[in-house]
């Protein structure tokens, strides 16, 4: 048995209580900024959590995931297919797995190059042609040496190019800010994405429409630095389990 199917989960009662309490967590910060809630998006961080949590917070209402790893992920869209949740991958792209990531996730959130670009657009064309795959660039907005995402010397090509594959629908931009302990520092890092995302011209505007940062920490800072869509783990599901 797969070692996701056997660690503890919460009810569909907690799930749906938390579900609930994020969403009046967004709801007021929208309003305090004058936006509205129903534009902002969050995607449950479901890593190295079980399928008896994540069926849940599906029954509960949770409708879309996002996973790092395609093999912990594939076990998870098969049990939970019933549930018709958005898939989004957000970890590193390995060349090796791009066809069966653009096979079986609805967004990657994770493209950084237009050697990946090109691998999963001819395999989202060879296996669903009617349906581009929605990519979101992953930028390294501080310059972290270690951190995926693409340099700003490479963004204005990236996004011509990712941007004409038929294979994909650019509809925005990806960013993990550094953590800085100080908040004017995370808040400049968000600015900087936000005014990446304003003064790009890709060549299909009209998906332009997604600012994806902020997770558990950080996400309501981050809402109101301009994101649409946050990745949360902890702050949803809990402490993740134990390896």
């Amino acid at each position: 048995m797969n070692a996701t199917t056997t660690r503890h989960s919460i009810s569909s009662q907690q799930a749906c209580a938390k579900l609930d309490w994020i969403q009046e967590q967004i709801n007021a910060v929208s309003s305090e900024i004058g936006n509205s809630a129903s534009s902002i998006r969050f995607v449950g961080a479901s890593k190295a959590q079980s399928l008896a949590t994540l069926r849940a917070f599906a029954e509960a209402g949770l409708r879309a995931c996002g996973e790092n790893y395609l093999q912990e992920a594939i076990s998870k869209l098969d049990e939970l297919e019933r549930f018709n949740i958005e898939w989004h991958f957000i970890g590193h792209i390995q060349s090796n797995k791009a066809k069966q990531v653009a096979e079986r996730f609805a967004w990657v959130q994770t493209l950084d190059s237009i050697r990946l670009a090109k691998r999963l657009s001819d395999a989202r064309i060879g296996l669903r042609p009617n349906e581009p795959l929605n990519c979101c660039i992953q930028v390294n907005v501080d310059n972290e040496p270690q951190k995926a995402g693409v340099s700003a010397e490479s963004y204005d090509e990236l996004v011509d190019t990712a941007g004409q594959l038929p294979g994909l629908r650019l509809r925005g931009l990806m960013a993990i800010p550094q953590p800085y302990p100080e908040l004017s520092e995370r808040i400049a890092s968000f600015k900087r994405v936000r005014s990446m995302f304003d003064n790009t011209s890709p060549p299909q505007p009209q998906y332009w429409d997604t600012i994806s940062m902020g997770m558990s920490d950080d996400f309501l800072t981050a809402i109101r630095c301009g994101a649409n869509l946050v990745r949360l783990g902890t702050v949803l599901f809990g402490p993740r389990p134990p390896k």
